[in-house]
């Protein structure tokens, strides 16, 4: 998996299609749910209180992935140990 460096500044357009490709997923460019990333959601669900079933998946899915940043506008991403999460509004605010 490769990496992706934001600009410092300036805006970035994300195409419908990379939806698409997590919608229908796509082989090359979407993470499988694994035994182990089933695991990890788990354990954040049990430990961090509210956490809801789709967000430990994708906290999950990144962590072992080792994703970082893990871009989202979801403050709540920023209580998930171990997960990189970088506020968009933040970032494009800077």
């Amino acid at each position: 998996m490769g990496a992706l460096s934001l600009p410092t500044s300036g805006l970035v357009y994300v195409d419908t299609q990379i939806l698409i490709y997590t919608v229908e997923r796509h082989p090359v460019y979407l993470l499988p749910i694994t035994q182990p990333i089933l695991r990890e959601a788990a354990r954040l669900r049990a430990t961090i209180p509210g956490l809801r079933t789709s967000d430990a998946l994708h906290a999950a899915a990144a962590i072992l992935a080792g994703c970082h940043p893990f871009l989202t506008n979801d403050h709540g991403f920023c209580r998930i140990p171990g997960l990189a999460a970088t506020i968009l509004d933040e970032l494009l605010a800077s």
